[in-house]
C-alpha cells in the first residue's frame, strides 16, 4: 500500500512532461488511498519531503499544491504537518 501512494505522488509530480495541473483522476485515487487508510499519511509526507528536495522548479510547484491539497482535506495530515 505504501509503493502505492509513492506511485502516485510520482505520477501527480513528473519532471516531465511540463505540467501545471494535478491530474484529477489520480488526485481522486491518492485522495481515496489515504482516506482509506489513514496511517498512510505519515509515509506520504516523508516521501513528499524527500521529493521536494528536487532539482526541478516543476516537481517543486506540484508538490506544493499537492501538500495543499491534501492539508485542506486531512486533519491526520494537517497534524503530521505541524508537527515536522
Amino acid at each position: 500500500m505504501q509503493s502505492d501512494i509513492i506511485t502516485l505522488i510520482c505520477r501527480l509530480t513528473p519532471s516531465k512532461p511540463e505540467m501545471e495541473t494535478l491530474s484529477d483522476e489520480v488526485l481522486r485515487t491518492l485522495k481515496q488511498t489515504l482516506r482509506a487508510d489513514p496511517s498512510l499519511n505519515q509515509p506520504a509526507f516523508s516521501f513528499i519531503q524527500q521529493r521536494a528536495k528536487s532539482q526541478s522548479s516543476q516537481v517543486r510547484l506540484l508538490l506544493f499544491k499537492l501538500v495543499d491539497y491534501i492539508f485542506c482535506r486531512s486533519a491526520h495530515f494537517r497534524s503530521i504537518f505541524c508537527r515536522s
